[in-house]
């Protein structure tokens, strides 16, 4: 049973009226959503199962709509609208209540199928068979890597994730171009990226905006797309936004949403990146 559902007592001139309760919270509010589902004596447990059971699904819309309505106040946006901000965080409510409600071997599975539609999206981007055994395996050393890794992205972190993702693949592994002043840029990227984040804007938009400006740095003679994906999911996972799979029904969306890059449009950029996470399965 969903543990976060409650009873609440109002008292009232026509009797004693019982509400089941669903807590709705954001690091800056508190509010809950409710429905009265009985009057007189207190509900049974049989019957508080009940009604969990039937509002499960109501509830559940409920308290997105209200976690994203907060969210999209509380937080600020540098290119895109509130009405596009509030989609996001119903996304973001949404994903983190479903793994709320997944056992240890369902989390495990639902995880290990994210990652194989993942890795066959962005390799499929960058016309590699997704099924090559070597990139498979080696994605899974950067799986590894990114459940071990440190609280912030650095230089390093970015190179470690080159050499393992092209590991036993002819390509240099881990090796920035030496021109352009790639490590000093990186880290000027990353740096805006962490200041914004901590000084409350929203993290989806400034992680899209992290993976162009790595583009456009190409830090690697090969593999920025696949690096920089990878960096991407990592900055939404750290968020607690869903990855980003790319699958093939929507390069076109995410080759558009580059050109707007390269435009200057980064609202356009930023808002059809938000398309993709909010139109693509989480469950």
């Amino acid at each position: 049973m969903n543990t976060k559902f409650r009873i609440e007592k109002r008292s009232g001139k026509s009797g004693d009226k019982y509400y089941l309760v669903y807590a709705v919270s954001t690091p800056k509010r508190k509010t809950k959503i409710s429905r009265l589902i009985k009057t007189g004596d207190a509900p049974t447990n049989e019957e508080f199962a009940a009604a969990v059971q039937q509002y499960t699904a109501e509830f559940t819309t409920r308290a997105a709509e209200k976690y994203a309505e907060f969210r999209a106040e509380e937080l600020f946006y540098q290119y895109i609208p509130p009405f596009l901000g509030k989609g996001l965080e119903k996304t973001h409510y949404l994903y983190n209540n479903h793994l709320s409600h997944l056992s240890d071997a369902e989390r495990e599975d639902y995880e290990e199928l994210y990652d194989a539609k993942y890795i066959a999206g962005t390799a499929g981007l960058e016309d590699i068979a997704a099924g090559s055994e070597k990139l498979t395996r080696n994605f899974r050393l950067v799986k590894t890597c990114r459940e071990t890794a440190v609280e912030k992205v650095t230089p390093e972190f970015i190179r470690e994730i080159h050499s393992l993702i092209f590991m036993e693949l002819p390509e240099e592994t881990g090796v920035f171009r030496e021109e352009g002043n790639v490590e000093i840029r990186l880290q000027m990227t990353l740096d805006e990226y962490y200041r914004k984040v901590e000084n409350g804007y929203c993290a989806f938009e400034q992680a899209v905006l992290f993976l162009y400006r790595f583009l456009v740095i190409h830090p690697f003679e090969t593999g920025n797309g696949l690096v920089g994906r990878e960096i991407f999911n990592f900055l939404l996972e750290c968020e607690g936004y869903p990855r980003l799979v790319f699958p093939s029904a929507f390069s076109k969306l995410y080759s558009m949403a580059l050109d707007f890059g390269d435009q200057k449009d980064y609202q356009r950029m930023v808002a059809t990146f938000a398309s993709i996470l909010m139109r693509q399965n989480i469950n």
